[in-house]
Parts: C-alpha cells; structure tokens; sequence
C-alpha cells in the first residue's frame, strides 16, 4: 500500500466487513462536520454505534488503540453530538473502536464504548 489514504480505506474496508460478518447494518460511512469525521454509523439490535477505525502500518504503535489522542476523542464526542442533532436520534447509542493492522492474515481487534459518554 503505497498511502496513508490507501491504508486507511482498506483498514475501513476490513471493518466494514467485521461489521457485515458480525451482524451490524452499515447506515452512513464518513460523515463529516466542522469538528472531524466519523468513520462508520452502523446499527444492531436498535442500537447506533459510532465506529472510528484506525489502521497501522508498521511497528511505529504497538497498538492501533495507541494512535487515540485526547483531542481526536474530544473532536469525535463532537461529531456524534451533531450527528444526533442532525438526525434527531432519541435511541440508544454506542462508539465502537476497530483497530486493524497489517500481517497475514490482518489483525482486527475491538474495544466497545471507547467515548465515555456513550450508551
């Protein structure tokens, strides 16, 4: 993989089929505001998650996890405050991180609620 770009869209492309294999509904991939983006608004059970993925190249992080920094969260709480608004959502909602990381075969590993705030 040749960019950062490029990477990321496979990484999302993996999670995307994380989601699918996993029993989510992919609602909306990239919704963007003043404050950052969203990677992926997915739905289970009437339940909405905000789904950010990372996606590693190498050994500079040990972790995708580790990329997080507290200003993408802060910036991250933000978008899915305008999301909400903007959708009028009333319902149950969740963040989900998908970190993935290169190898063979590639590593895709979770963490439910990463936002606090969330459900």
């Amino acid at each position: 993989m040749d960019s950062r770009k490029e990477l990321g869209r496979w990484g999302e492309e993996l999670a995307v089929r994380w989601l699918e294999d996993n029993s989510f509904d992919v609602i909306e991939r990239n919704y963007r505001t003043q404050w950052g983006e969203i990677d992926i608004v997915a739905k289970k059970d009437d339940v909405l998650y905000f789904v950010e993925v990372r996606t590693v190249k190498g050994s500079l992080f040990s972790h995708p996890l580790e990329t997080l920094t507290k200003r993408k969260l802060e910036r991250l709480k933000k978008t899915i405050y305008c999301y909400l608004k903007a959708r009028r959502y009333r319902g149950f909602y969740r963040t989900l991180f998908i970190g993935v990381a290169p190898g063979d075969p590639p590593t895709v590993s979770t963490l439910f609620d990463f936002v606090e705030g969330s459900w």
